[in-house]
């Protein structure tokens, strides 16, 4: 009795809305590929090719602001999260766990995998729209060299906590973090004369 209820449901499930794809470029020079590559069984240019050859869908936008879930990661690299989490993930840093895939929109702690930088920021709390990536998207991931990803605006910035277990340092500017101290007051300040407080 419950099969033909389930297939008319099935036969009238919502479809996604057809949406452009998304082109990522992604310069594949994480600081686990090669971990990922040995723990797989795989050569380095054979985790990109299988990361790189699939479309993939978001299907949840959660843990930090920004951060697209994005599936389904084939399951010749589906492994799972690192034992020991990094306290500090590089914006822009694409990793895997699981059958997922996502890019850190900011720089937080993480304990995925890291493949490879996104020159691109995804998101910008400033914007009209501060997510670039939204439920249902289709996203695919565009191999580039270093010297591509640099042009496009990627910084060389390094985690905490490497593959190797020893601590790294990531190195700002005095300017740039005053800039960035300015600019988070000047926003507090709109806000609280604003009283979204």
């Amino acid at each position: 009795q419950l099969t033909p209820l389930l297939e008319a449901w099935l036969a009238e499930a919502p479809q996604f809305a057809p949406t452009p794809l998304l082109e990522l470029p992604i310069w594949y020079a994480g600081e686990d590929l090669a971990t990922v590559a040995a723990a797989c069984d795989l050569s380095v240019s054979e985790v990109i090719t299988l990361h790189s050859g699939v479309e993939y869908r978001v299907g949840a936008i959660g843990f930090a602001p920004g951060f697209a879930y994005l599936s389904e990661l084939d399951g010749r690299l589906a492994l799972p999260r690192r034992s020991t989490p990094r306290t500090h993930v590089p914006a822009g840093s694409l990793a895997i766990a699981e059958r997922q895939t996502a890019i850190y929109p900011q720089a937080s702690p993480g304990g995925w995998h890291l493949l490879g930088r996104c020159p691109w920021s995804l998101f910008d709390w400033q914007a009209a729209q501060p997510c670039r990536l939204a439920l249902g998207d289709r996203v695919r991931f565009v191999p580039i060299d270093q010297p591509t990803y640099l042009a496009e605006g990627g910084a060389l910035g390094v985690t905490s906590g490497g593959s190797t277990g020893r601590p790294k340092v990531l190195v700002h500017t005095r300017a740039g973090l005053q800039a960035h101290a300015d600019a988070v007051h000047e926003r507090l300040a709109i806000d609280a004369a604003s009283d979204r407080w």
